[in-house]
Protein backbone atom coordinates (compact mmCIF):
# COMPACT_ATOMS: atom_id res chain seq x y z
CA UNK A 1 0.00 0.00 0.00
CA UNK A 2 1.54 3.48 -1.13
CA UNK A 3 -0.22 6.34 0.08
CA UNK A 4 -1.48 8.78 -2.54
CA UNK A 5 -4.18 11.93 -2.50
CA UNK A 6 -7.85 12.34 -2.75
CA UNK A 7 -11.29 14.02 -4.85
CA UNK A 8 -14.41 15.15 -4.09
CA UNK A 9 -18.18 14.79 -5.83
CA UNK A 10 -20.25 17.73 -6.84
CA UNK A 11 -22.64 19.42 -8.80
CA UNK A 12 -21.11 17.90 -12.31
CA UNK A 13 -18.72 16.18 -13.56
CA UNK A 14 -16.94 16.46 -16.67
CA UNK A 15 -15.52 14.18 -18.91
CA UNK A 16 -12.59 14.69 -22.11
CA UNK A 17 -13.74 15.66 -25.41
CA UNK A 18 -12.21 13.41 -28.07
CA UNK A 19 -10.96 16.36 -30.07
CA UNK A 20 -7.23 16.39 -30.81
CA UNK A 21 -7.58 19.91 -30.90
CA UNK A 22 -8.52 20.15 -27.91
CA UNK A 23 -6.07 18.90 -25.07
CA UNK A 24 -8.93 19.01 -21.95
CA UNK A 25 -12.40 19.87 -23.15
CA UNK A 26 -15.00 19.07 -20.78
CA UNK A 27 -18.70 18.50 -20.90
CA UNK A 28 -21.30 19.02 -17.80
CA UNK A 29 -22.86 16.42 -17.11
CA UNK A 30 -25.47 16.98 -14.08
CA UNK A 31 -25.37 13.53 -12.03
CA UNK A 32 -22.62 13.37 -9.86
CA UNK A 33 -23.33 9.88 -9.24
CA UNK A 34 -22.72 9.00 -12.58
CA UNK A 35 -18.93 7.03 -12.98
CA UNK A 36 -16.28 9.87 -14.02
CA UNK A 37 -14.73 8.70 -17.49
CA UNK A 38 -10.80 9.20 -18.01
CA UNK A 39 -10.66 8.96 -21.95
CA UNK A 40 -6.68 9.17 -21.56
CA UNK A 41 -5.55 10.42 -24.95
CA UNK A 42 -1.93 11.50 -26.30
CA UNK A 43 -1.07 14.86 -25.32
CA UNK A 44 -1.76 17.41 -28.19
CA UNK A 45 1.92 19.16 -27.97
CA UNK A 46 4.43 17.83 -30.30
CA UNK A 47 7.73 18.50 -28.12
CA UNK A 48 5.98 16.37 -24.96
CA UNK A 49 6.49 13.12 -24.79
CA UNK A 50 4.59 10.65 -26.70
CA UNK A 51 4.48 8.04 -24.11
CA UNK A 52 1.85 10.88 -21.55
CA UNK A 53 -2.00 10.32 -21.76
CA UNK A 54 -3.83 12.86 -19.61
CA UNK A 55 -7.68 13.05 -18.15
CA UNK A 56 -9.90 14.55 -16.41
CA UNK A 57 -11.30 12.65 -12.97
CA UNK A 58 -13.80 15.14 -11.88
CA UNK A 59 -14.83 18.80 -13.08
CA UNK A 60 -17.93 20.75 -12.00
CA UNK A 61 -19.34 24.33 -13.35
CA UNK A 62 -18.33 26.59 -11.19
CA UNK A 63 -16.54 24.61 -8.65
CA UNK A 64 -12.95 24.57 -8.00
CA UNK A 65 -11.35 21.33 -6.97
CA UNK A 66 -7.78 21.51 -5.74
CA UNK A 67 -5.33 20.43 -4.18
CA UNK A 68 -4.93 16.50 -3.71
CA UNK A 69 -1.82 16.70 -2.25
CA UNK A 70 -3.53 17.83 1.00
CA UNK A 71 -5.87 15.11 1.31
CA UNK A 72 -4.23 12.06 0.88
CA UNK A 73 -4.34 9.08 -1.77
CA UNK A 74 -3.82 5.48 -1.19
CA UNK A 75 -3.32 2.10 -3.82
CA UNK A 76 -3.61 -1.56 -3.68
CA UNK A 77 -2.69 -3.05 -6.53
CA UNK A 78 -4.89 -1.25 -9.52
CA UNK A 79 -7.22 0.05 -7.05
CA UNK A 80 -6.38 3.44 -5.97
CA UNK A 81 -8.60 6.30 -3.69
CA UNK A 82 -7.90 9.74 -4.29
CA UNK A 83 -9.20 12.56 -1.67
CA UNK A 84 -9.25 16.42 -2.85
CA UNK A 85 -11.13 19.91 -1.66
CA UNK A 86 -14.10 21.25 -3.68
CA UNK A 87 -15.55 24.66 -3.00
CA UNK A 88 -16.96 27.55 -5.46
CA UNK A 89 -14.66 29.01 -7.85
CA UNK A 90 -14.15 32.82 -7.85
CA UNK A 91 -11.50 34.28 -10.06
CA UNK A 92 -8.55 36.18 -8.26
CA UNK A 93 -5.18 37.12 -9.36
CA UNK A 94 -3.79 37.18 -5.79
CA UNK A 95 -4.62 33.91 -4.59
CA UNK A 96 -6.15 30.78 -5.56
CA UNK A 97 -9.20 30.85 -7.03
CA UNK A 98 -11.68 30.22 -4.19
CA UNK A 99 -14.82 32.13 -3.38
CA UNK A 100 -13.03 32.40 1.03
CA UNK A 101 -16.85 32.79 1.98
CA UNK A 102 -18.16 29.39 0.63
CA UNK A 103 -18.30 26.32 2.20
CA UNK A 104 -15.57 23.86 1.28
CA UNK A 105 -14.89 20.28 1.90
CA UNK A 106 -13.18 16.59 1.51
CA UNK A 107 -14.49 14.05 -1.26
CA UNK A 108 -13.54 11.15 -2.61
CA UNK A 109 -12.54 9.61 -6.19
CA UNK A 110 -11.63 5.69 -6.91
CA UNK A 111 -10.46 3.79 -9.45
CA UNK A 112 -10.30 0.07 -9.91
CA UNK A 113 -8.20 0.19 -13.27
CA UNK A 114 -5.21 1.86 -12.52
CA UNK A 115 -6.75 5.23 -12.98
CA UNK A 116 -8.69 4.72 -16.65
CA UNK A 117 -12.09 5.11 -15.06
CA UNK A 118 -13.01 6.59 -12.06
CA UNK A 119 -16.26 7.00 -9.30
CA UNK A 120 -16.44 9.66 -6.72
CA UNK A 121 -17.83 8.77 -3.30
CA UNK A 122 -18.29 10.85 -0.23
CA UNK A 123 -17.24 10.37 3.32
CA UNK A 124 -19.52 11.91 5.78
CA UNK A 125 -17.60 10.57 8.80
CA UNK A 126 -14.42 12.60 7.46
CA UNK A 127 -16.13 15.22 5.74
CA UNK A 128 -19.98 16.75 5.39
CA UNK A 129 -20.68 16.65 1.32
CA UNK A 130 -21.40 20.16 0.09
CA UNK A 131 -23.09 21.81 -2.84
CA UNK A 132 -25.35 24.33 -4.19
CA UNK A 133 -28.06 25.66 -2.69
CA UNK A 134 -30.77 26.68 -4.39
CA UNK A 135 -30.02 30.36 -4.68
CA UNK A 136 -26.41 29.27 -5.95
CA UNK A 137 -24.45 29.45 -2.72
CA UNK A 138 -22.45 26.37 -2.29
CA UNK A 139 -23.49 25.32 0.90
CA UNK A 140 -22.70 22.10 3.18
CA UNK A 141 -25.40 19.80 2.27
CA UNK A 142 -28.43 19.14 5.05
CA UNK A 143 -29.06 15.31 6.12
CA UNK A 144 -26.33 14.33 7.61
CA UNK A 145 -24.65 13.50 11.00
CA UNK A 146 -22.07 15.69 12.64
CA UNK A 147 -18.53 14.50 13.02
CA UNK A 148 -17.79 13.11 15.50
CA UNK A 149 -15.60 15.15 18.33
CA UNK A 150 -11.81 14.06 18.12
CA UNK A 151 -10.99 11.42 20.56
CA UNK A 152 -7.63 10.33 22.02
CA UNK A 153 -6.69 7.35 19.82
CA UNK A 154 -7.24 3.54 21.56
CA UNK A 155 -3.93 2.44 19.41
CA UNK A 156 -3.57 -0.89 18.72
CA UNK A 157 -3.82 0.30 14.75
CA UNK A 158 -2.83 -2.87 12.43
CA UNK A 159 -0.86 -0.62 9.78
CA UNK A 160 0.18 -3.74 7.78
CA UNK A 161 -3.87 -4.33 7.16
CA UNK A 162 -3.65 -5.48 3.60
CA UNK A 163 -6.23 -3.23 3.37
CA UNK A 164 -5.20 -0.29 5.29
CA UNK A 165 -5.24 3.71 4.86
CA UNK A 166 -4.84 6.69 7.23
CA UNK A 167 -5.76 10.45 6.42
CA UNK A 168 -4.34 13.02 8.31
CA UNK A 169 -5.84 16.78 8.55
CA UNK A 170 -4.74 19.83 10.38
CA UNK A 171 -4.89 18.18 13.85
CA UNK A 172 -6.32 14.86 13.46
CA UNK A 173 -6.56 11.10 11.64
CA UNK A 174 -8.50 8.66 10.81
CA UNK A 175 -7.99 4.99 9.24
CA UNK A 176 -9.68 2.47 7.31
CA UNK A 177 -9.47 -1.24 7.06
CA UNK A 178 -11.75 -1.57 3.92
CA UNK A 179 -9.52 0.59 1.20
CA UNK A 180 -11.48 3.80 2.76
CA UNK A 181 -15.29 3.03 2.58
CA UNK A 182 -15.38 2.93 6.01
CA UNK A 183 -12.77 5.80 7.99
CA UNK A 184 -12.67 5.62 12.20
CA UNK A 185 -11.42 8.43 13.78
CA UNK A 186 -10.74 11.36 14.18
CA UNK A 187 -8.14 11.05 16.30
CA UNK A 188 -6.21 13.40 18.12
CA UNK A 189 -2.62 14.09 16.78
CA UNK A 190 -0.19 15.51 19.60
CA UNK A 191 1.20 18.83 19.70
CA UNK A 192 4.59 17.98 20.59
CA UNK A 193 5.12 21.27 22.49
CA UNK A 194 4.29 23.83 19.48
CA UNK A 195 1.18 25.80 19.77
CA UNK A 196 0.29 24.95 15.92
CA UNK A 197 -0.07 22.23 14.20
CA UNK A 198 -1.31 21.27 10.52
CA UNK A 199 -0.96 17.93 8.73
CA UNK A 200 -1.49 16.37 6.12
CA UNK A 201 -1.62 13.44 4.73
CA UNK A 202 2.28 12.05 4.98
CA UNK A 203 3.13 8.82 6.79
CA UNK A 204 5.43 5.75 6.05
CA UNK A 205 4.91 1.98 7.51
CA UNK A 206 7.44 0.32 9.30
CA UNK A 207 5.79 -2.41 11.16
CA UNK A 208 2.37 -3.64 11.93
CA UNK A 209 2.60 -0.76 15.33
CA UNK A 210 5.38 1.18 14.23
CA UNK A 211 4.88 4.06 11.79
CA UNK A 212 6.31 7.38 10.76
CA UNK A 213 3.79 10.71 10.63
CA UNK A 214 5.05 14.18 9.41
CA UNK A 215 3.23 17.34 9.95
CA UNK A 216 4.23 21.13 10.04
CA UNK A 217 4.50 22.69 13.26
CA UNK A 218 4.62 26.15 14.31
CA UNK A 219 4.51 28.70 17.40
CA UNK A 220 4.02 31.80 14.45
CA UNK A 221 -0.08 32.44 14.80
CA UNK A 222 -0.13 32.57 10.69
CA UNK A 223 -1.22 36.72 10.78
CA UNK A 224 2.42 37.50 12.01
CA UNK A 225 3.86 35.79 9.22
CA UNK A 226 4.14 32.28 7.88
CA UNK A 227 6.22 29.84 9.12
CA UNK A 228 6.04 25.72 9.22
CA UNK A 229 8.55 23.16 9.56
CA UNK A 230 7.84 20.01 9.86
CA UNK A 231 7.92 17.06 12.80
CA UNK A 232 9.09 13.29 12.62
CA UNK A 233 6.31 11.76 15.02
CA UNK A 234 7.06 7.82 15.80
CA UNK A 235 4.12 5.63 17.31
CA UNK A 236 5.29 2.03 18.19
CA UNK A 237 1.75 0.67 19.92
CA UNK A 238 -0.26 0.99 16.75
CA UNK A 239 -1.52 5.33 17.25
CA UNK A 240 -2.01 5.33 20.98
CA UNK A 241 1.06 7.61 21.30
CA UNK A 242 3.18 9.69 19.47
CA UNK A 243 6.28 10.90 19.87
CA UNK A 244 8.95 13.77 17.99
CA UNK A 245 11.81 11.94 17.20
CA UNK A 246 13.66 14.34 14.33
CA UNK A 247 12.55 18.17 12.64
CA UNK A 248 12.59 17.08 9.19
CA UNK A 249 14.76 19.96 8.09
CA UNK A 250 16.67 23.07 9.64
CA UNK A 251 14.19 25.46 11.21
CA UNK A 252 13.68 28.03 8.14
CA UNK A 253 14.07 31.16 10.33
CA UNK A 254 17.44 29.91 11.09
CA UNK A 255 18.68 30.14 7.35
CA UNK A 256 20.57 33.31 6.52
CA UNK A 257 18.29 34.60 3.91
CA UNK A 258 15.38 33.85 6.55
CA UNK A 259 15.91 37.87 7.92
CA UNK A 260 12.11 37.85 6.39
CA UNK A 261 8.72 35.69 6.13
CA UNK A 262 7.76 33.64 4.95
CA UNK A 263 9.99 31.23 6.15
CA UNK A 264 8.45 27.27 5.49
CA UNK A 265 10.21 24.24 4.89
CA UNK A 266 6.76 21.27 4.45
CA UNK A 267 4.26 19.44 2.70
CA UNK A 268 7.01 16.16 2.43
CA UNK A 269 6.40 14.09 -0.45
CA UNK A 270 7.17 10.72 1.78
CA UNK A 271 8.47 7.81 0.09
CA UNK A 272 10.64 4.65 1.78
CA UNK A 273 13.28 2.23 -0.58
CA UNK A 274 14.13 -0.95 -0.39
CA UNK A 275 17.39 -0.94 1.71
CA UNK A 276 15.00 1.14 4.14
CA UNK A 277 16.06 4.56 4.13
CA UNK A 278 13.10 6.64 4.07
CA UNK A 279 13.41 9.36 1.81
CA UNK A 280 11.09 12.88 1.91
CA UNK A 281 10.65 16.13 -0.78
CA UNK A 282 10.31 19.19 1.51
CA UNK A 283 9.03 22.38 -0.29
CA UNK A 284 11.31 25.26 0.89
CA UNK A 285 10.25 28.87 0.71
CA UNK A 286 12.26 31.31 2.41
CA UNK A 287 11.69 35.07 2.09
CA UNK A 288 10.24 34.40 -1.53
CA UNK A 289 13.46 32.45 -2.07
CA UNK A 290 11.88 28.83 -3.50
CA UNK A 291 12.91 25.48 -4.20
CA UNK A 292 12.72 21.60 -3.47
CA UNK A 293 14.92 19.68 -0.98
CA UNK A 294 15.29 16.07 -1.24
CA UNK A 295 15.85 14.97 2.63
CA UNK A 296 17.34 11.46 3.50
CA UNK A 297 17.39 8.85 6.58
CA UNK A 298 19.11 5.61 7.12
CA UNK A 299 18.28 5.19 10.49
CA UNK A 300 14.10 5.09 10.86
CA UNK A 301 13.69 8.96 10.73
CA UNK A 302 16.20 9.88 13.75
CA UNK A 303 18.55 11.63 11.87
CA UNK A 304 17.94 13.35 8.02
CA UNK A 305 20.70 15.01 5.35
CA UNK A 306 19.70 16.31 2.55
CA UNK A 307 20.82 14.37 -0.43
CA UNK A 308 20.00 16.85 -3.32
CA UNK A 309 17.78 19.52 -4.61
CA UNK A 310 15.44 18.30 -7.02
CA UNK A 311 14.32 21.58 -8.63
CA UNK A 312 14.55 25.57 -7.80
CA UNK A 313 13.07 28.93 -8.46
CA UNK A 314 9.23 27.11 -7.97
CA UNK A 315 7.16 25.91 -5.54
CA UNK A 316 4.94 22.98 -5.58
CA UNK A 317 4.44 19.82 -3.41
CA UNK A 318 6.69 17.17 -5.00
CA UNK A 319 5.22 13.54 -5.32
CA UNK A 320 8.07 10.36 -5.06
CA UNK A 321 7.90 7.31 -6.59
CA UNK A 322 9.47 4.12 -6.14
CA UNK A 323 10.48 2.68 -9.07
CA UNK A 324 12.93 -0.13 -8.25
CA UNK A 325 16.24 -1.07 -7.94
CA UNK A 326 17.20 2.61 -6.74
CA UNK A 327 15.53 4.35 -9.52
CA UNK A 328 13.50 7.21 -8.06
CA UNK A 329 10.89 9.54 -10.29
CA UNK A 330 9.54 13.16 -8.61
CA UNK A 331 6.70 14.37 -10.34
CA UNK A 332 5.25 18.57 -9.25
CA UNK A 333 3.40 21.19 -10.42
CA UNK A 334 5.12 24.15 -12.44
CA UNK A 335 3.86 27.43 -11.68
CA UNK A 336 6.53 29.46 -14.00
CA UNK A 337 5.77 29.72 -17.60
CA UNK A 338 4.65 27.80 -19.36
CA UNK A 339 2.78 26.39 -16.40
CA UNK A 340 2.12 22.45 -16.00
CA UNK A 341 3.37 19.54 -14.80
CA UNK A 342 7.02 18.15 -14.96
CA UNK A 343 9.14 15.07 -13.63
CA UNK A 344 12.73 14.14 -12.85
CA UNK A 345 14.06 10.62 -12.51
CA UNK A 346 16.99 9.97 -10.03
CA UNK A 347 19.04 5.97 -11.60
CA UNK A 348 20.95 6.63 -7.65
CA UNK A 349 18.14 7.10 -5.23
CA UNK A 350 17.76 10.86 -5.34
CA UNK A 351 21.74 11.54 -5.62
CA UNK A 352 21.58 12.98 -9.15
CA UNK A 353 18.41 13.73 -11.18
CA UNK A 354 18.02 13.47 -14.69
CA UNK A 355 16.82 17.13 -16.66
CA UNK A 356 12.82 17.43 -16.80
CA UNK A 357 10.53 15.83 -18.37
CA UNK A 358 7.81 18.42 -19.80
CA UNK A 359 4.14 16.05 -19.33
CA UNK A 360 2.18 18.87 -20.15
CA UNK A 361 2.31 22.42 -20.10
CA UNK A 362 -1.30 23.95 -20.86
CA UNK A 363 -1.77 25.61 -18.00
CA UNK A 364 -3.47 28.35 -18.27
CA UNK A 365 -1.87 30.08 -14.95
CA UNK A 366 0.16 29.45 -11.96
CA UNK A 367 -2.97 27.67 -9.95
CA UNK A 368 -1.97 24.01 -10.72
CA UNK A 369 -0.60 21.02 -8.82
CA UNK A 370 0.08 19.30 -5.45
CA UNK A 371 0.79 16.22 -7.08
CA UNK A 372 0.01 12.43 -5.68
CA UNK A 373 1.48 9.62 -7.89
CA UNK A 374 1.66 5.92 -7.63
CA UNK A 375 3.49 3.48 -9.69
CA UNK A 376 0.55 1.15 -11.38
CA UNK A 377 1.14 -2.65 -12.01
CA UNK A 378 2.35 -2.30 -15.63
CA UNK A 379 5.32 0.27 -14.24
CA UNK A 380 3.72 3.48 -16.01
CA UNK A 381 3.39 6.20 -13.51
CA UNK A 382 -0.08 7.75 -12.16
CA UNK A 383 0.05 11.33 -11.17
CA UNK A 384 -3.11 12.87 -10.33
CA UNK A 385 -2.97 16.87 -9.93
CA UNK A 386 -5.53 20.36 -9.95
CA UNK A 387 -5.23 21.96 -12.89
CA UNK A 388 -6.52 24.45 -15.19
CA UNK A 389 -6.49 25.23 -18.67
CA UNK A 390 -7.81 27.85 -21.14
CA UNK A 391 -10.36 25.38 -22.20
CA UNK A 392 -11.26 24.54 -18.73
CA UNK A 393 -10.47 27.55 -16.96
CA UNK A 394 -12.28 26.62 -13.95
CA UNK A 395 -9.71 24.25 -11.49
CA UNK A 396 -10.08 20.51 -12.10
CA UNK A 397 -8.80 17.18 -11.20
CA UNK A 398 -6.47 15.73 -13.28
CA UNK A 399 -4.85 12.59 -14.12
CA UNK A 400 -1.42 12.22 -16.17
CA UNK A 401 -0.30 8.22 -16.99
CA UNK A 402 3.53 8.28 -18.09
CA UNK A 403 5.91 5.39 -18.69
CA UNK A 404 9.53 6.93 -17.00
CA UNK A 405 12.01 6.17 -19.43
CA UNK A 406 15.59 5.16 -18.36
CA UNK A 407 17.90 7.98 -18.15
CA UNK A 408 21.28 8.38 -18.05
CA UNK A 409 23.04 11.18 -15.56
CA UNK A 410 26.10 12.37 -15.97
CA UNK A 411 28.75 10.33 -14.01
CA UNK A 412 31.65 11.60 -11.96
CA UNK A 413 35.03 11.57 -13.86
CA UNK A 414 38.24 12.92 -13.17
CA UNK A 415 41.18 13.79 -15.94
CA UNK A 416 44.47 14.99 -15.54
CA UNK A 417 45.79 15.61 -18.17
CA UNK A 418 48.81 17.46 -19.55
CA UNK A 419 47.76 20.43 -21.12
CA UNK A 420 46.83 21.44 -17.09
CA UNK A 421 43.20 20.12 -17.64
CA UNK A 422 41.78 18.73 -13.85
CA UNK A 423 37.97 18.24 -15.27
CA UNK A 424 37.19 17.95 -18.83
CA UNK A 425 33.92 16.37 -17.96
CA UNK A 426 30.63 17.07 -15.69
CA UNK A 427 31.08 15.91 -12.48
CA UNK A 428 27.79 15.94 -10.35
CA UNK A 429 27.77 16.44 -6.81
CA UNK A 430 25.58 15.87 -3.58
CA UNK A 431 25.89 17.40 -0.11
CA UNK A 432 28.23 16.69 2.69
CA UNK A 433 30.76 14.37 -0.10
CA UNK A 434 33.87 14.33 0.72
CA UNK A 435 35.36 15.06 -3.09
CA UNK A 436 37.36 13.75 -5.22
CA UNK A 437 41.10 13.44 -4.32
CA UNK A 438 43.88 14.28 -6.75
CA UNK A 439 47.45 14.05 -5.72
CA UNK A 440 48.87 16.98 -4.58
CA UNK A 441 52.04 17.00 -5.70
CA UNK A 442 50.59 17.19 -9.45
CA UNK A 443 53.05 20.18 -10.78
CA UNK A 444 50.09 22.55 -11.77
CA UNK A 445 49.25 22.53 -7.85
CA UNK A 446 52.91 23.77 -6.93
CA UNK A 447 53.22 26.88 -8.27
CA UNK A 448 55.36 28.07 -5.58
CA UNK A 449 54.13 31.75 -5.40
CA UNK A 450 54.84 31.90 -9.56
CA UNK A 451 51.98 33.35 -11.37
CA UNK A 452 49.35 31.16 -11.98
CA UNK A 453 45.34 30.99 -12.69
CA UNK A 454 42.88 28.93 -12.31
CA UNK A 455 39.50 28.86 -14.46
CA UNK A 456 36.03 26.89 -14.31
CA UNK A 457 32.29 26.13 -15.17
CA UNK A 458 29.97 25.52 -12.18
CA UNK A 459 26.46 25.47 -11.26
CA UNK A 460 25.94 25.22 -7.70
CA UNK A 461 22.06 23.79 -6.10
CA UNK A 462 20.41 26.92 -4.42
CA UNK A 463 20.73 28.41 -0.90
CA UNK A 464 23.29 25.35 0.23
CA UNK A 465 23.65 27.19 3.49
CA UNK A 466 25.76 25.27 5.84
CA UNK A 467 29.08 24.32 4.46
CA UNK A 468 31.60 26.36 2.54
CA UNK A 469 31.84 24.31 -1.11
CA UNK A 470 34.91 23.40 -2.65
CA UNK A 471 35.96 23.72 -5.72
CA UNK A 472 38.98 22.93 -5.24
CA UNK A 473 40.82 23.00 -1.76
CA UNK A 474 44.57 22.48 -2.03
CA UNK A 475 44.60 24.39 1.68
CA UNK A 476 46.93 24.12 4.71
CA UNK A 477 48.10 25.52 7.78
CA UNK A 478 51.31 25.74 5.46
CA UNK A 479 50.48 27.06 2.77
CA UNK A 480 48.36 26.60 -0.17
CA UNK A 481 44.74 27.89 -2.18
CA UNK A 482 41.48 27.07 -2.70
CA UNK A 483 38.11 28.32 -5.10
CA UNK A 484 34.78 27.87 -3.04
CA UNK A 485 31.64 29.44 -2.35
CA UNK A 486 31.00 30.75 1.11
CA UNK A 487 28.80 29.32 3.83
CA UNK A 488 25.90 31.21 5.85
CA UNK A 489 28.11 31.88 9.16
CA UNK A 490 30.64 34.16 6.82
CA UNK A 491 30.17 37.53 5.51
CA UNK A 492 30.63 35.86 1.98
CA UNK A 493 27.34 33.86 2.11
CA UNK A 494 27.30 32.16 -1.77
CA UNK A 495 29.85 34.58 -2.88
CA UNK A 496 32.74 32.71 -4.87
CA UNK A 497 36.15 33.06 -3.24
CA UNK A 498 39.71 32.71 -4.22
CA UNK A 499 42.07 32.47 -0.96
CA UNK A 500 45.72 32.22 -0.72
CA UNK A 501 47.25 30.79 2.41
CA UNK A 502 50.84 30.84 4.07
CA UNK A 503 52.05 29.72 7.81
CA UNK A 504 52.44 32.99 9.38
CA UNK A 505 49.98 36.05 10.78
CA UNK A 506 48.65 38.30 7.76
CA UNK A 507 50.23 35.62 4.94
CA UNK A 508 45.89 34.28 4.36
CA UNK A 509 44.58 36.36 1.36
CA UNK A 510 40.90 36.20 0.24
CA UNK A 511 39.05 37.70 -2.34
CA UNK A 512 35.00 37.65 -2.68
CA UNK A 513 32.97 37.82 -5.60
CA UNK A 514 30.93 40.93 -6.09
CA UNK A 515 27.53 38.91 -6.23
CA UNK A 516 26.37 35.48 -4.70
CA UNK A 517 26.15 32.32 -6.91
CA UNK A 518 24.78 29.55 -5.33
CA UNK A 519 21.51 30.17 -7.50
CA UNK A 520 21.39 27.39 -10.01
CA UNK A 521 22.35 29.38 -12.81
CA UNK A 522 25.73 28.20 -14.44
CA UNK A 523 28.84 30.28 -14.15
CA UNK A 524 32.51 30.67 -15.52
CA UNK A 525 35.08 32.21 -13.97
CA UNK A 526 39.03 32.79 -13.63
CA UNK A 527 40.94 33.99 -10.72
CA UNK A 528 44.79 34.41 -11.06
CA UNK A 529 48.22 35.60 -9.81
CA UNK A 530 50.15 37.79 -11.50
CA UNK A 531 53.13 39.40 -10.05
CA UNK A 532 51.61 38.67 -6.16
CA UNK A 533 48.50 40.58 -7.09
CA UNK A 534 45.06 38.64 -7.36
CA UNK A 535 42.15 39.24 -9.50
CA UNK A 536 38.67 37.32 -10.53
CA UNK A 537 36.56 36.87 -13.15
CA UNK A 538 32.89 35.79 -13.01
CA UNK A 539 31.05 35.60 -15.63
CA UNK A 540 33.18 37.48 -17.80
CA UNK A 541 33.00 40.35 -15.89
CA UNK A 542 36.26 41.80 -13.61
CA UNK A 543 34.97 41.82 -9.91
CA UNK A 544 35.66 44.85 -7.82
CA UNK A 545 38.16 43.66 -5.08
CA UNK A 546 42.01 42.82 -5.57
CA UNK A 547 44.37 41.88 -3.25
CA UNK A 548 48.30 41.31 -2.69
CA UNK A 549 50.37 38.38 -1.48
CA UNK A 550 52.13 39.37 1.82
CA UNK A 551 55.35 38.41 2.80
CA UNK A 552 55.24 34.33 3.56
CA UNK A 553 51.87 33.74 1.49
CA UNK A 554 52.46 30.63 -0.90
CA UNK A 555 50.13 28.95 -2.99
CA UNK A 556 51.85 25.34 -3.18
CA UNK A 557 50.88 23.48 0.18
CA UNK A 558 52.90 20.73 1.45
CA UNK A 559 52.77 17.67 -0.48
CA UNK A 560 51.21 15.46 2.09
CA UNK A 561 48.31 17.92 1.98
CA UNK A 562 44.99 16.80 1.06
CA UNK A 563 43.64 18.13 -2.07
CA UNK A 564 39.90 17.86 -3.23
CA UNK A 565 37.42 18.90 -5.95
CA UNK A 566 34.19 18.94 -5.34
CA UNK A 567 34.17 18.64 -1.00
CA UNK A 568 30.32 19.18 0.09
CA UNK A 569 29.62 20.63 -3.21
CA UNK A 570 26.03 20.29 -4.07
CA UNK A 571 25.80 20.70 -8.24
CA UNK A 572 27.86 20.35 -11.21
CA UNK A 573 31.52 20.77 -12.01
CA UNK A 574 31.65 21.05 -15.76
CA UNK A 575 35.31 22.46 -16.54
CA UNK A 576 38.16 23.00 -13.75
CA UNK A 577 41.99 23.96 -15.12
CA UNK A 578 44.61 25.17 -13.38
CA UNK A 579 47.53 26.86 -15.69
CA UNK A 580 50.77 27.84 -15.13
CA UNK A 581 51.49 31.71 -15.58
CA UNK A 582 48.78 34.32 -16.15
CA UNK A 583 45.32 34.44 -17.73
CA UNK A 584 42.95 36.62 -16.80
CA UNK A 585 39.84 35.42 -19.49
CA UNK A 586 37.11 33.63 -18.54
CA UNK A 587 37.19 29.95 -20.17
Amino acid sequence: MQDLGTTTSGRGVRSISSGADILRHATVVLAAILPVLLLCMSCAHADLPADVEHGVIYAGENEFAGWPANEGMWQWGDEVLVGFNLTRVKQRDDYHNVDQEAYMWVNFARSLDGGKTWTTESHPEVSIPGGFDAEGNYRKQSGYPAIKKTQTSPGGINFTHPDFALKARDDRFWFSYDRGHNWEGPYKLPQADKAYIKARTNYHVIDAQTALLFYEATDIPYEQGEHLRVMVMLTEDGGKTFKRIAWLTPDPLNVDIALAKPAYACMPGVMGLEDGTVLAAVRWSVARHKWTDLMASEDGGHTWQRRSIIFNRNNNPASLIDLGGGRVAAIYGYRNEPYGIRAKISEDAGVTWSDEFVLCDDGREWDLGYIRAAKREDGKILAIYYHTTEAMPDEFIACTIWDPPSVTTPMRQLAVAEDGTIIDQPMRFSPDEPGVPIESEHALLQPDRGDFSVHGKFRTALNQIDKNQALIDNQHALGGFGVMVGRSSRGYHGKLFFCVTGPGEGDDVTLYSDERVDDDRPHTFSVSVEDGVMRMIVDGVEQKTTATYGSGTTANAPPQAPVTIGANFVGTISELRIEAGHSRQAR
